[in-house]
C-alpha cells in the first residue's frame, strides 16, 4: 500500500521477481483524521488479501486485485487482522468507542470568547485556529495521551451551510455527531461471501477494552487482545464468550502485538508515545 506523492492511495501487486506491476487497486485515503486510509498490515488468507481500513475490513482477490467482500465499520484503521482457520479477527479502535475515552467538547460559548475576534457570534476558519481535544487515551499519562488535531481539519465539515462560517448550530451538530457511543470492537468476521456482508458475517463482537494498535492473537481456539493500560482479554474464538480479563501489571502504552511461545502468552508494553 502506498501513497507516495499521489493523493491516492492504492493496494499494489508486484511480480517478486521482475517488479513488473500485476494491478493495482485504489480506493479513498481519508480516515476522518487527515491520515491515509489504513495504517494496519494486509493479511493473506487463501486467495484473499483482508485490510482493515478506517471505514471497512475488506477482502481483496490475490490474483485480480477486485473487491470481494467488505464489512462497514468506524475504525481508525491500526490494528492488523489475523487470519484464522474459521474466521477473521480484528480490533476497530475508535477514539470515542468506550465511555472513559471520550471528553467533554468545549461549548460554542466559550469557543466565542476565545476565537471570535469580529465579534458575530460565528467562526470562520481564520479565526478559528485552535485545537480541538476529540478523545483522551486514560491510562497513557505521557505526551500524545491527549488527541487532539487542528480545528481547520474538521472546519469545512462543521460548515454544514457552506457559508465559511461555524455558527452554534453546526457545532453542536458536530459534537453530538462525535462524542455520541460508537460501536467499536474485537470482531469476528466469517470470511467469503460477496459485496457488503456487515450483516451476515460478522459472528460475534467484543466492544470492552479494544487495543487501539496491537493486534489480537489466536491460538488454541482462544482469541487475546490487550490494550493501553495492559488490560488483557481472553475470549472464546467461536462464541466470543468472556474467558477472563485482568491487568498483567505493567501499564502505559502498548503498541506490540501479543506472541504465544512455550504454551505462554507474552506481552509488551511501551512508556513512550509521539507522533
Amino acid at each position: 500500500m502506498s501513497r507516495d506523492d499521489n493523493p491516492d492511495a492504492y493496494l499494489l501487486a508486484v511480480d517478486r521477481r521482475t517488479g513488473k506491476t500485476l494491478w493495482k487497486q485504489s480506493y479513498d485515503h481519508t480516515d476522518g483524521f487527515g491520515g491515509t486510509a489504513n495504517t494496519a498490515t494486509p493479511v493473506l488468507l487463501k486467495d484473499e488479501i483482508i485490510i482493515h481500513r478506517s471505514s471497512e475490513v475488506v477482502a481483496y482477490d490475490s490474483k485480480t486485485g477486485a473487491r470481494k467482500w467488505w464489512v462497514k465499520i468506524r475504525s481508525t484503521g491500526t490494528g492488523t487482522p489475523v487470519a484464522a482457520p474459521d474466521a477473521v479477527y480484528v480490533a476497530t479502535w475508535y477514539p470515542v468507542g468506550e465511555a472513559d475515552l471520550r471528553v467533554p467538547m468545549p461549548e460554542f460559548s466559550a469557543l466565542l470568547k476565545q476565537y471570535d475576534k469580529d465579534g458575530d457570534g460565528m467562526l470562520s476558519k481564520e479565526e478559528f485556529t485552535g485545537m480541538i481535544q476529540l478523545a483522551q487515551r486514560p491510562e497513557v499519562a505521557v505526551k500524545g495521551a491527549n488527541i487532539t488535531f487542528p480545528a481547520a481539519m474538521f472546519f469545512d465539515g462543521i460548515d454544514s451551510s457552506k457559508d465559511g462560517k461555524i455558527d452554534k448550530s453546526e457545532w453542536e451538530a458536530f459534537t453530538a455527531n462525535f462524542t455520541k457511543a460508537t460501536d467499536h470492537g474485537l470482531l469476528a468476521i466469517k470470511p467469503g461471501g460477496a459485496g457488503d456482508v456487515t450483516a451476515t458475517h460478522v459472528l460475534w463482537k467484543e466492544s470492552k477494552s479494544v487495543p487501539e494498535v496491537p493486534a489480537p492473537l489466536y491460538s488454541g481456539k482462544r482469541v487475546y487482545m490487550v490494550n493501553n493500560g495492559g488490560v488483557v482479554s481472553c475470549m472464546d474464538a467461536t462464541s466470543g464468550k468472556l474467558l477472563y480479563r485482568s491487568r498483567v501489571g505493567a501499564g502505559g502504552a502498548y503498541f506490540a502485538s501479543p506472541v504465544m511461545a512455550g504454551g505462554n502468552v507474552y506481552f509488551s508494553s511501551g512508556d513512550a508515545w509521539s507522533r
